[in-house]
């Protein structure tokens, strides 16, 4: 849920209680207002009576038009009730509906003998009132809240603007293209502290991610000059004479680990130019060419292990790449297909518009396919390939912006590479 929305609906939801609290208290005052003023027209009347009892000593021959009933009952001496208000019903016959009275029962003195009067006056026109107040309010605290509502949503969302334009930037930053962050001025100051500080923050991190890729560079090529004697020497030794079976495997084994070396070194600065993106030139490359030219060149690789080739490939497929990196991808793929199968297995390959898909058999699957394409992680572990191949092929990938996706099924591998989110 998304801060403006969670706001909103918790300011929306106090004001709806708030509603419903003030709709309750307003009830009961002007309830209790009414009842006051019916109150004061009953005891207004109660002085009429009075009056004219002092003067005629007799009750009014003709009622009070504001009070539509009356009830006069004796009372045995001694009984005396004072003034007392309260509310109560009568049914109509007329109509059949039962309606509510406010009424007053006090009791007086008539030539020497004591009588309770009680006095109704109705409170239909009262009842109507509040009614119609009710619904009116309702109405006006309705159109009030939602006009808050749409007023505090717009004000959050104008207020956390640059908030959300901060994120969008975050997410969009690449730090292997050598960007950089810059924010808009905020005018609320916790806003611009956070954009001050993450600005920081990120050039901070370019500097060292920049520093970390020279010094990988540097001494990629530095190592790069020692291997090479080291190779040199170890041939000039393996093709010695008079070198026991010993010494020769013992020679064997420094050649080895030394060629080992030198291809992790020429990776890791191929890896070092992909991220500094010295591969720039883009051109119409045909893919189909490419597959086909390198399932040649690894023709007697593949004819040794006995792996049996099926392609279906598209030789129309031209998109915009760099033609070097189009190369190395598919050589790579090929490659860890052949190197990773088994004797008597089978690659299969397919090439169309929307991807380039490759299969083979193999006796290693991977346990979490989130680290397939990850520097130094290996399916199998017994090879001796440095881990660093997928690795390139992925990020080659996320240069050109093209999904790669890998799945096992039982012992068959399964590489996608697709080119629908190319530009």
């Amino acid at each position: 849920m998304k801060l403006v929305t969670k706001t909103s609906l918790n300011f929306f939801s106090a004001a709806v209680f708030m509603f419903l609290g003030g709709s309750i208290l307003f009830y009961f005052i002007i309830r209790t207002t009414i009842n006051n003023n019916l109150n004061e027209e009953l005891l207004s009347v109660k002085n009429q009576y009075s009056k004219e009892l002092n003067y005629y000593h007799s009750l009014p021959s003709k009622p009070d038009l504001n009070v539509l009933k009356s009830i006069i009952s004796p009372l045995k001496a001694g009984q005396d009730i004072e003034d007392q208000y309260s509310d109560t019903i009568f049914y109509n016959n007329i109509d059949g509906n039962y309606y509510l009275y406010r009424q007053l029962k006090f009791s007086i003195y008539i030539q020497d003998k004591l009588f309770l009067i009680q006095l109704f006056k109705p409170q239909n026109n009262s009842d109507k009132l509040i009614a119609d107040l009710a619904i009116f309010m309702a109405v006006a605290a309705i159109i009030f809240m939602i006009s808050l509502y749409l007023l505090n949503r717009y004000t959050i969302k104008k207020s956390w603007f640059t908030f959300y334009k901060t994120i969008d930037k975050i997410k969009s930053f690449d730090m292997n293209k050598g960007d950089k962050l810059v924010f808009d001025n905020a005018e609320i100051i916790e806003f611009q502290q956070l954009n001050d500080v993450i600005s920081d923050m990120t050039n901070k991190i370019n500097q060292d991610f920049e520093n970390l890729k020279e010094y990988t560079e540097n001494t990629s090529h530095e190592i790069q000059t020692p291997l090479a004697i080291i190779n040199s020497k170890a041939e000039l030794l393996l093709q010695s004479e008079n070198l026991t079976e010993h010494q020769l495997g013992q020679i064997s084994t420094i050649y080895e680990a030394s060629n080992r070396l030198s291809k992790l070194n020429e990776s890791l600065i191929y890896l070092a130019k992909l991220d500094k993106r010295q591969f720039v030139e883009l051109s119409d490359v045909n893919i189909g060419e490419i597959v086909n030219r390198n399932v040649q060149f690894f023709s007697d690789y593949i004819n040794a292990k006995n792996i049996s080739l099926s392609k279906q490939v598209d030789n129309n497929v031209i998109i915009k790449l760099n033609k070097e990196l189009t190369d190395t991808l598919i050589q790579n793929l090929l490659k860890n297909a052949i190197k990773h199968n088994i004797k008597n297995g089978s690659i299969d390959i397919e090439l169309n518009k929307k991807h380039f898909k490759i299969s083979n058999t193999g006796y290693y699957k991977a346990e979490n396919t989130e680290h397939f394409f990850k520097r130094y992680k290996k399916s199998n572990p017994y090879t001796k390939s440095p881990g660093i191949g997928l690795s390139i092929v992925k990020r080659i990938c996320e240069i050109f912006s093209m999904k790669i996706e890998y799945k096992a099924i039982e012992k068959q591998h399964i590489i996608t590479v697709n080119f629908n989110l190319i530009k």
